[in-house]
């Protein structure tokens, strides 16, 4: 409960209702219409890959996934025109927000010039090119139903890796409550083993 609590308190001091994107034009009709987008398109589902909230939202599933997990990819997704009327798209820009889980922490190695360190690719300049990525969360019914894992690559131009860098060079993220895990899995024992004392003492 308290990790629980820790989390939720940091996804609302970061992130609060919503980091409200502000307009910066001297037209009024360029103002008028960049608001009626936010209106339509980011303050709606629509923005959301799975349908499933508004920007405001995905800025909160990101921040719990980085405080939990240590880490959150935000995937860019531009859909066809084929498949913007069918979704009732205005605008070609889509959002989905995954675990650091989807990350292909297998794909380690050297490919060709490249260098691949759990499942982020470095050209020969040290820079980050692409990620490899799972179609499916490792641990879900779709995985285990489809067999063998295989990641695709995506270019990290589509990419957000959002994590805390914490030291030079460091690749992945680490979650929050890393420090103190050892810590609170004792306090969850002694809290668990004080309310048996109690009962047997009732």
């Amino acid at each position: 409960p308290y990790a629980g609590r820790a989390v939720g308190s940091r996804v609302v001091n970061t992130v609060g209702a919503g980091i409200v994107p502000s307009i910066v034009s001297t037209s009024k009709r360029a103002k008028t219409q960049v608001a009626e987008m936010i209106k339509d398109h980011l303050e709606s589902t629509a923005i959301d890959f799975d349908g499933n909230t508004n920007l405001y939202g995905l800025q909160a599933m990101a921040e719990r996934a980085r405080s939990e997990r240590g880490e959150a990819i935000i995937l860019r997704h531009i859909p066809k025109s084929t498949e913007m009327s069918k979704k009732g798209l205005k605008v070609p820009l889509q959002l989905r927000v995954l675990e650091g889980d989807y990350l292909d922490h297998r794909k380690h190695g050297w490919s060709g010039d490249h260098y691949i360190f759990m499942g982020v690719e470095f050209d020969d300049s040290g820079t980050r090119v692409a990620y490899w990525l799972f179609d499916d969360h490792p641990n879900s019914v779709e995985r285990h139903r489809r067999g063998a894992m295989t990641s695709r690559r995506v270019p990290a131009s589509e990419v957000i890796h959002y994590y805390h860098v914490l030291r030079p060079g460091q690749v992945r993220g680490i979650p929050d409550g890393t420090p103190v895990i050892m810590t609170a899995w004792d306090l969850a024992e002694y809290e668990d083993a004080r309310l048996m004392r109690e009962k047997i003492a009732a």
